[in-house]
């Protein structure tokens, strides 16, 4: 199985949850997660657009659509809680940047994965949608559980979980692994370069 490219679709996929208006019916969150899969492959399907722009139109829909606080918070465990709160938006927005240069180039790889759609749970303010991809590469489906919480009316993804692995924690395990021998500033610093360096290699 080549898990780079199962995965990219996947967060493709799950990441990309509409910027609803506010006043509007909020829509539940599976239909979010239909609409928005349609958006992203029309964007991918689109000839007119070139690979970079393809990739800067789905960054901007994922942008809006994931609780960045939320995931940050939940990336950093206990020591959100043991830094300020400057560190705490710094570090926000370099993971934020992270995430998106790690997936800038790799939105080209989607090949017509088939998507099934399971079920949805609600407990307010958490829902979880559930997915099973089929590949060209497998004989059994991948499955796939992306976690939304309601910000003031908005479904907003804050995790996502393959084949019952959450990506938050992997994040989570690279970071405590930098922190070990590292301060939290110059774990922002490591961040930093790299966020760099994968802009520089885009």
């Amino acid at each position: 199985m080549r898990t780079g490219k199962i995965l990219t679709v996947l967060f493709l996929f799950c990441l990309g949850l509409p910027f609803l208006v506010w006043g509007e019916p909020k829509v539940s969150p599976m239909d979010q997660v239909k609409s928005e899969i349609d958006q992203s492959l029309a964007i991918l399907k689109n000839p007119k657009l070139k690979p970079h722009e393809r990739s800067e139109e789905i960054l901007r829909i994922v942008d809006k659509s994931v609780e960045w606080h939320e995931v940050a918070k939940r990336v950093l465990g206990i020591r959100w809680r043991r830094v300020n709160s400057e560190q705490r938006e710094k570090f926000t927005e370099l993971f934020k940047e992270f995430v998106k240069a790690n997936y800038a180039d790799k939105f080209e790889k989607y090949s017509g994965e088939k998507i099934e759609y399971g079920k949805q749970e609600i407990d307010e303010p958490y829902s979880r949608v559930f997915l099973k991809i089929y590949t060209k590469t497998q004989t059994k489906p991948v499955s796939m559980e992306c976690r939304l919480i309601d910000k003031e009316g908005k479904w907003m993804v804050y995790d996502i979980l393959i084949e019952g692995v959450s990506m938050v924690n992997n994040y989570r395990v690279q970071i405590n692994n930098i922190l070990v021998n590292s301060s939290f500033d110059k774990m922002l610093e490591t961040l930093r370069k790299k966020v760099e360096k994968l802009k520089k290699t885009a």
